[in-house]
Order: C-alpha cells, then structure tokens, then sequence
C-alpha cells in the first residue's frame, strides 16, 4: 500500500488543477462583471436619479392641501352638541317627520354671514429639504357628509327654495270669514245698524266693541284666531294720520315702478329687478325719510310684493335707527323665504345691538312651522350671540309648539298655522268704515269685479277702517289661487297662528285627559324645534 492511500502525504494534483490558476480566474470573472453593469449602476446612482425625488417631494410640500368643507357653523358647536345629547346622538329629520332614523343631507354652502376658518399654510420651499427624507404622507381621504365638522346637519338648516316654500305654505289649512255665506254682509249690517241705533245723538259704535267677537264664538272655524280687541286694536289717532301719507307715498311709488316697467311683455325677475330700481328712485325723488313708528306700516305694505322690493324693504329698514327696525329686521330673516333678503337681513343685524333682535330669534325658535324655527337658530349662530346660550338652555325643556297645550280656558288647544285670503277677509281682520273722515280708509274688493287701484282715495264702495285691525299676521306672501278672475292669479294670504280646540275624538286618539294636562317625558324630548335649539347650542 502507498502512502497516498495510507492518508501520510497528499492526493496528487490532476492535469487539470495542474494547469489551470482558479485565482486568477476568479480575479478576471470580476472584471468583467464590472466592465457589463457599471453602466447600468452609473445610472442609479448618478446625480439625475439624486434630484428627482426631492423635486417630486418638493412639489408635494408646496403643493395646497386639500380644501375641506366648511359649513356655516363653527366645528367647535359639535362639541355642545355631543354634551348636550349625550354618547348617543340622534340624527334629524325632515320637518315634520321627526325619526331616529339617519338622514342623508348634502353639503351645504359656506355662508357669507358666518366666519369661516383659516385654510393651513402649505410648507415654505426651504422646509422642503428636510421634510423630503422623510416618507409622504398616505393621500388625504375625501371628506364626505360622513367625516365633515358637522355629519348630521338638518335637512331644514339646508338653504331652501323660495318655490319649495311657498308649495308647503299652500298647504295650510284655509280660514275664511264667507265660509258661511253672508258673514261679512251681516258684520257691515250690525255695524250700519248700530249707529242709527243712535237716534239724534248720532252715536257711533266703537269699533273695538265689534260684533265679530260674537261671530266667532258661533263659528268653530274661527274659534282660536289670535283676536285683538278693545284698545289693543287700535291705532292712536296721530299715527293714524301719519300712516296714511306714508301709504299714500308708498302706493304712488309701487304705481309709478309698476308703470316704468310695464315695457317687459311677460312677468320675470328682470322685471321685478325694474320695479325695485323704480322704486327706489320713485322713494328719492319723494324725499321720503321714514321714521321708527313708519316701521309696521312699511313691513306691513311690502312683505308680499317681489323679492327684490323686499330686498329694498330690507334696505329701508337698514337705514332706521332704533329698536323698532331692529325687530323689524329680525323679523325678515325669520319670515322671508327668500335667501338673499334673509341675508341682507342678517347683514344689518351685524351692526345693530344683540339685545334688541335676541328675543325675536328666541320666539321664532317655538314657532310652530319648523321653517322659521330653523332661520332663528341659523340667525343666532351667524350672529355669534353668545349671550343666548343660557336662553336656549331653557327652551330644553318646554313641550313641543305643535303639541296639544292645557290653555287658561282649561281647553286642550293645538297651534297650528293657518292662512287667509287677504282681499277676501276686510272685515275679519278690520272694522267697517262708516264715514269718510276715518283717517285710514281701505277698499273692500268686490267678487266678480277688477280690483281698483285707488286703495285710499276713492268715494264709492264699502270700506274698512285700517286703524282698526283685530288680527295681525306674523308673515305674508303671494299664492296662486285657482279660478281667480278677474282677481289677480297670485294674491295675497296672511299667516298666523291659531289654537284650535280638540275635539273629543281627538282627544281619545291622543289618549289625552280631560281634566288636565300630562306631560309624556318621551314626547318632550322628541321634536324639531328642540333639535333646532341643540344645533344652535
């Protein structure tokens, strides 16, 4: 045996490993690999591929961050919101639909009232190097209803139509003096009979003693109307006078507008866009300076014409200094379905002491149509009025405006909203006029007749004494009214609220006691005017 296969000396080397130097190879193979893809690793780590991800970055940082929706009440009110209704909240509904049930409302426009908060500043160029190593930021998620400052924003807080408005007023149940046929005819009579009654003292009735209070006692329909009677009802004598020149310029100024743009073939706003420009000019070339107690007779006049003489109503109430205008104005962004004039409103209430519009907003949040329930707590907060908050905490806890309510009367009454044909109803709302030396005359309109445009100053015809009003409407519009000739096709109807007794069968359906009211915890808590007042908190 040799010694190789003993394991004393090593293997012998081949011819191969004898000729062939593998370090050497190895040293080569690695070169070469060196030579084929150093280009391709040049170009990775050349200075272009270097500068192109900052650049990328860069834009990223200076680029403005996605805008989020900004909604007309502040992101902070949701923290109240959450306090006050607790871990649970409950979404709102559509007026009048009050549910548990979630709503799906669309985004609504910022307000122009309301200050909106400050967009973030994008990055300065110079911090765009240091925030570039750094990894970017996943993509911002679209803010939908969902995640916005405020997801459960009422349905009636969103901006509404005027046309959509005026189709819901249409449905307000309609309360007429002629609905037994004859009522005004036997009113005039009482009236004309009471002052022959007489004799040589040629007495005359007092007006505030009218038959019309026992009229109403006789007639169901009537019965809960919010009637004015004995001193309450009139006018003092001077301001009796003084309203009827300021009428008189109004209804000149209304005229000679009317006439100017009578040119446009079809009615349109471009042509109630004339009327106001006219009448404006109509109100400078009467030098007309209206004063505070010209206020009611000046809303009285112009809350039904077109939007833009509303808008100039607005504007003419802006210039009247005092509380009186004040309210006034108040009352045209709660009252007035058009945006635009509830703007204007809101605008000069920004200039006006908080203490002399804050009660007007704090009734308008009871008023039983949600609507305007609605434009009061919208008004509160685009006034920023802080002040109301502990007012608002007390509406918490009153029962709902549309609810049965135990009146003095020990009657169970429900509120509800109700409408009346203005040239149809002279005497429910005024007393009869029985000489012309009244100081403020209005023209009966007659069925089946035009109505004539001398309002004041004509001598023949039966007449009211507009001194004298035993209703005052809360807001008035223009409606359409079927089979209306030779009558206007939209005439004019007053709303307000009247508190009709329940029948008995009404009260066995609400499971109501005769005796007396009893509050429903569950009832107190569940309305929308309770959430109207949570969403302004």
């Amino acid at each position: 045996m040799s010694r190789v296969q003993d394991g004393l000396l090593p293997p012998r080397k081949t011819e191969l490993e004898t000729v062939v130097h593998w370090p050497t190879v190895a040293v080569g193979g690695g070169l070469a690999l060196l030579f084929l893809g150093g280009p391709f690793v040049f170009f990775l780590f050349s200075p272009h591929s270097q500068t192109a991800a900052p650049a990328k970055t860069e834009q990223m940082a200076t680029a403005p961050p996605v805008s989020p929706i900004h909604h007309a009440y502040p992101e902070t009110r949701e923290v109240v919101f959450q306090r006050l209704k607790g871990p649970e909240t409950v979404a709102l509904s559509a007026p009048g639909t009050f549910s548990k049930q979630a709503t799906t409302v669309a985004p609504a426009a910022p307000s122009s009232l309301v200050k909106q908060p400050a967009l973030p500043t994008p990055k300065a160029p110079a911090v765009a190097a240091a925030a570039a190593v750094q990894l970017p930021s996943p993509p911002a998620a679209p803010i939908t209803e969902a995640n916005a400052p405020f997801p459960h924003r009422p349905q009636w807080l969103e901006p509404s139509n005027e046309y959509v408005l005026l189709s819901l007023l249409s449905q307000a149940h309609e309360v007429d003096l002629d609905a037994v046929e004859g009522s005004s005819t036997k009113l005039l009579a009482r009236a004309q009979e009471g002052e022959r009654s007489g004799g040589q003292e040629r007495r005359r009735p007092d007006p505030a003693s009218s038959p019309l209070r026992d009229l109403v006692r006789q007639r169901p329909d009537l019965i809960g109307l919010p009637l004015q009677l004995e001193a309450d009802c009139r006018m003092p004598p001077k301001a009796a006078e003084n309203a009827k020149e300021v009428s008189f310029l109004l209804r000149r100024a209304l005229r000679l507008a009317r006439l100017t743009a009578s040119h446009f073939s079809e009615p349109s706003y471009s042509e109630a866009l004339a009327v106001q420009k006219q009448f404006r000019k109509a109100l400078q070339d009467e030098k007309a300076k209206f004063q505070p107690e010209d206020v009611s007779l000046l809303v009285q006049m112009l809350q039904a014409e077109d939007s833009p003489v509303r808008l100039e109503l607005v504007k003419v109430l802006t210039a009247i200094k005092g509380p009186e205008a004040t309210r006034a104005l108040a009352q045209r962004a709660l009252f007035d379905l058009g945006e635009e004039v509830r703007q204007a409103a809101l605008q000069a209430l920004r200039e006006r002491p908080a203490g002399e519009y804050r009660s007007v907003f704090l009734e308008g949040l009871r008023f039983p149509w949600v609507p305007v329930a609605a434009r009061a707590a919208e008004a509160l907060v685009a006034l920023e009025d802080q002040a109301a908050v502990f007012d608002l905490v007390d509406l918490l806890d009153l029962p709902d405006p549309n609810g049965p309510v135990w009146d003095g009367e020990k009657h169970w009454v429900m509120p509800e909203l109700v409408r009346v044909n203005h040239f149809r109803n002279c005497f429910l709302c005024h007393a009869p006029s029985l000489s012309r030396t009244d100081p403020l005359r209005g023209l009966v309109p007659e069925l089946g007749k035009p109505i004539r445009e001398e309002y004041y100053a004509s001598n023949q015809g039966t007449f009211v004494r507009a001194d004298v009003a035993y209703l005052r409407q809360d807001f008035s519009v223009l409606l359409p009214v079927a089979k209306s000739e030779p009558w206007p096709q939209e005439q004019r109807f007053d709303f307000l609220i009247r508190k009709r007794p329940l029948t008995s069968q009404e009260l066995a359906a609400r499971r109501l006691p005769a005796e007396g009211p009893s509050l429903d915890r569950e009832t107190l808590l569940n309305y929308p005017q309770r959430e109207v007042v949570l969403f302004a908190l």
